[in-house]
């Protein structure tokens, strides 16, 4: 059984260069000094950590420097939702490979506003490793006029399955 997630954890910022490159050297002294605020664990490559505009490459580099900097120390989970569900998928099964210790991910970003195409989306990203898969919930997803009950109904048979990132200002949805 994957260890339990608690405590707050940060959504680590993903460091750039003055041309924009993505610069994984100053992982690991940004990972030292948050480990020393005594956090959870870290949540990378989403929204804060711009994650949905960066390549497949620059994400498996950023993960890959993440896990490493972290060493164990605390979970990672990477966020792996994209352009699309093969992208997600890919993005996941590599986060297995370097030692993530869970996976995230927002909607599909092709037909976000249906949630039969949510949960085959998120059933292909939960099938793609044995990690624990976290649904990165936003503002936005409201809008599929789905209630919480009906979402994790709907839920029940995605691989994986773990829990909810929840980023809504709504918070008597679940």
């Amino acid at each position: 059984m994957a260890k339990l997630v608690t405590g707050i954890l940060p959504a680590l910022v993903t460091p750039f260069d003055d041309d924009l490159e993505l610069a994984t050297h100053r992982v690991e002294p940004l990972v030292r000094s948050l480990l020393e605020t005594d956090i959870g664990g870290f949540f990378v490559c989403g929204g804060t950590g711009e994650g949905r505009v960066m390549t497949v490459p620059e994400r498996k580099a950023m993960g890959e420097a993440t896990v490493k900097s972290v060493a164990g120390q605390v979970p990672v989970i990477l966020h792996v939702g994209g352009t699309t569900t093969e992208e997600a998928v890919t993005l996941a099964a590599h986060a297995e490979s370097v030692g993530a210790e869970a996976v995230s991910s927002v909607a599909p970003a092709e037909n976000p506003n249906n949630l039969a195409a949510a949960v085959e989306h998120y059933a292909a990203i939960g099938g793609a490793s044995d990690l624990p898969f976290y649904v990165y919930w936003l503002a936005s997803d409201a809008d599929r006029g789905v209630s919480a009950g009906r979402f994790l109904e709907a839920m029940r048979d995605v691989p994986n399955f773990s829990g909810i990132k929840f980023t809504d200002t709504n918070f008597y949805l679940f």
